[in-house]
Formats: structure tokens, C-alpha cells, sequence
């Protein structure tokens, strides 16, 4: 067995007396190395992009969000707030109220959803991190309102204008159809524009924060709220303490996780990473039939060592190792440059934004953005390993049934 891994080697890197062995076993090198590479830049570049909308999206929600079940609000209970002022894993709550309304600035109408927060919400969210114009102060009892960019554009608002009125109409409660003056059948309160955010188009063009208290007014919903968004402190099992929080809730409400609310978007992500890694194995797959065709070549050559070999004791399954073990160590030398072409270039597009994505300003960043993880390098050695075991196995295999012959 100590005989097969030198020969090997001296069968991959030696002098062969056909040249054409030589230039294949060179294809074959070739292509494992770039499609190794092609598979761990690809890869990498998923992560970049998956890294960056997660980081979009967790700006804006919270680690968890306790809601009612069915229905729309519901009124907190101050046992249940006073408990999860109680537990060191949680490290802000905040109470919200949510409700579709009709925004209206200077003669333009725009339909969002209006948000009423408290004075918490910036220690569960970080959305205040995200404002390109003006001021995140929503304070209890003021008509401050900080809106998304979009829908600020919609209504063609201006942080700057004392002139406009921005208004919010939300229809009232039990109040029955009147069609001689409609005005009686909404709620209608100004606010103040005091800032925009700006953090992907799904929520910029759909969101208006407000003071919990303006929103309750408006909505007449007394003190019923339709959230409790929570943020845990740094370290704690996102999933675990949801379990542990689900023991203490009221029968009427649930609780859901940030990977929960963005269910969808998490599964498109994780589906379009792996149709991308199955189309370049695939490639990968195709482009290591060079393996078969250089040892085949080379088992035809070395018909006399096998003999040789044979004659010393060597049995067919010990052959069929030696072939397959040269295969293998011509995938891994391939797979082992082209990690390496791999990760040099990965490491410059990190640090110096090589490779734009746009020249107009379109994105939120400049450059195609990388980050290697282990598991890629992992699941990509796992696949040249099977790679380089399929491509070896027929010319091995045939190699094993090469019968002993000593003349030429």
C-alpha cells in the first residue's frame, strides 16, 4: 500500500513518452482550477450580496415580534411587560402601532402605512441609522413624522418647506356612510416632516414613523398597540428564547423571529446560491471528462509498470487505487490552485473595488461584494473529492483488468 501514493506522484508529475498525455493531463489541470475558482468567486460573491440585503433588512426588524394572533391590535398587559422587563436576554422592547393610511402634501395623495412607535424603537431597530436628510426625534406627544425616501418622492415633500401641509386621513369607527359630506367619516391630523430614511424600496416607499400616541388618536384605538418588537441582547439563541418567551404569552398572541417574517426572502436566497453552485459543479462535472481521457491515455502507457506491478504482488484493488489516487491528486492540484487564484482575487475585489457594478449610483454600493466562508470551501472540496472519484474510476478500473504483458 506505502508504494501507491509515490507512484502517484511520479505518474502526474513525470516525464511521459507521449506528448499528448502531457498536454491533456494540462487541460484537465486547467479546467479543475478554474472551475474550482469559478465555483468559489461565484459563491463568495452570493454571500456578498446575501450579506448585504440581510444587513437592508435588519435595520428595520426586530429580533422578534410579539403580535396578536388573530385580529389587528391588542392591549398590552402590564404583567406580561413587567416579566419582559425581567429577562436579561431581552435588550429592548418597543410597543407599535401599525394602520394603512392616506398621506396628503400640497394637492398630491399618496396611500402608505403609517407607523406610530415609541420612544424605545431606536434601541429594538436601527432604522435612524439610515437616514440620508434630517432628524430621527419622534418624542411622546409630538406630530413629528420621519418618512421613507419614496414616499417623500411620491408627494414631492421637502424637509425645507414651511409652506405645505403634510396630512394623514384615517377613516373613523363606527361611523355610517355618508355621502353628503364624506369629511365626517375620516379622522384628519397634521404632522411635520422631520427626517427621511432610506433602506431598500419595499420599505421606503411603504412606511411614515409617528409617535405611538399620535397613531393611537388617529386610529381610536385607546391604548391597543398591534406589536411588541423586541431586540436580545448580543449572543442569545435567537430560536431558543423564542421558545422560552412563547411559555409566558396570552393564549390570543404569537410570537415570530426575523428569519419567520422574512421567510420568503431567506428561501430565494438560499435557492438561487444553490442553483448557482449545481450549475458550475455541473461544469466542474463536464470539464473533468479531460481526467478520463488523460488516464486512459496513461494507463495505456503504463501497461508494462502494471504488469510489472502485478508480477511484484500487486493486486487488482491495489492498481485500481494507484489510478484512482493519480486522478485524484490531479482534481485536488486543480482545485488547490484554483482556491488559491480564488481567494487572491476575492481578497483584491474586497479591498480595492476592482470589478463595479454601475457607473450610475443605481446601487447602494460601488463594487460586486465578497466574503469567503468555510462551509463553501468545505462543500467545494467535498465536490472535487466525488468529481475526481468519477472521472478516475473507469480509467482505474480498466487499469485493474489490464493483463499481464512484458513486450510492447
Amino acid at each position: 500500500m506505502k508504494f501507491i501514493l509515490p507512484i502517484a506522484k511520479r505518474y502526474l508529475i513525470g516525464k511521459k513518452s507521449t506528448n499528448a498525455i502531457h498536454i491533456l493531463s494540462g487541460i484537465s489541470l486547467l479546467a479543475m482550477m478554474i472551475g474550482t475558482m469559478a465555483l468559489i468567486l461565484v459563491l463568495s460573491v452570493y454571500n456578498g450580496f446575501e450579506n448585504l440585503v440581510l444587513s437592508l433588512y435588519d435595520s428595520f426588524r426586530a429580533d422578534l415580534v410579539v403580535e396578536v394572533d388573530k385580529g389587528k391590535t391588542f392591549e398590552p398587559n402590564g404583567a406580561f411587560l413587567t416579566k419582559l422587563d425581567d429577562f436579561d436576554e431581552i435588550e429592548a422592547y418597543s410597543l407599535v402601532l401599525e394602520e394603512n393610511a392616506i398621506f396628503d402634501f400640497d394637492g398630491k395623495q399618496y396611500f402608505a402605512r403609517l407607523k406610530g412607535i415609541d420612544e424605545n424603537y431606536t434601541k429594538v431597530n436601527a432604522v435612524d441609522t439610515c437616514l440620508v436628510d434630517g432628524y430621527f426625534r419622534i418624542k411622546k406627544g409630538s406630530n413629528i413624522a420621519v418618512l421613507g425616501l419614496g414616499v417623500a418622492k411620491a408627494l414631492s415633500l421637502s424637509l425645507f418647506d414651511d409652506f405645505g401641509e403634510l396630512r394623514v386621513f384615517m377613516p373613523k369607527k363606527n361611523v355610517k356612510l355618508n355621502t353628503t359630506n364624506p369629511s365626517k367619516m375620516v379622522n384628519i391630523k397634521s404632522i411635520w416632516p422631520m427626517g427621511f430614511y432610506s433602506i431598500e424600496k419595499e420599505f421606503d416607499s411603504k412606511y411614515v414613523f409617528v409617535d405611538l400616541m399620535f397613531a393611537q388618536e388617529l386610529i381610536e384605538s385607546g391604548n391597543e398597540i398591534s406589536a411588541i418588537e423586541v431586540a436580545l441582547t448580543e449572543g442569545v439563541d435567537l430560536v431558543e428564547f423564542q421558545q422560552e418567551l412563547k411559555q409566558i404569552l396570552a393564549p390570543n398572541l404569537k410570537i415570530t423571529n426575523r428569519f419567520q417574517i422574512d421567510n420568503t426572502l431567506y428561501k430565494v436566497m438560499k435557492s438561487e446560491k444553490l442553483v448557482a453552485y449545481l450549475i458550475l459543479s455541473f461544469i466542474l462535472l463536464i470539464a473533468a471528462f479531460n481526467i478520463i481521457g488523460s488516464l486512459s491515455m496513461l494507463v495505456i502507457e503504463k501497461r508494462k509498470d502494471i504488469s510489472i506491478l502485478k508480477a511484484m504482488g500487486a493486486t487488482n484493488k491495489q492498481i485500481n487505487r494507484l489510478f484512482l489516487t493519480t486522478g485524484l491528486l490531479l482534481s485536488f492540484t486543480g482545485a488547490i490552485l484554483g482556491s488559491i487564484i480564488a481567494i487572491v482575487i476575492g481578497l483584491l475585489q474586497q479591498y480595492f473595488e476592482i470589478i463595479k457594478l454601475n457607473q450610475s449610483g443605481m446601487f447602494l454600493i460601488d463594487a460586486f461584494p465578497v466574503e469567503f466562508r468555510l462551509n463553501d470551501f468545505i462543500i467545494i472540496g467535498i465536490t472535487v473529492i466525488v468529481i475526481g472519484c468519477l472521472a478516475s474510476y473507469f480509467p482505474a478500473r480498466r487499469a485493474a483488468a489490464t493483463p499481464m504483458v512484458f513486450k510492447d
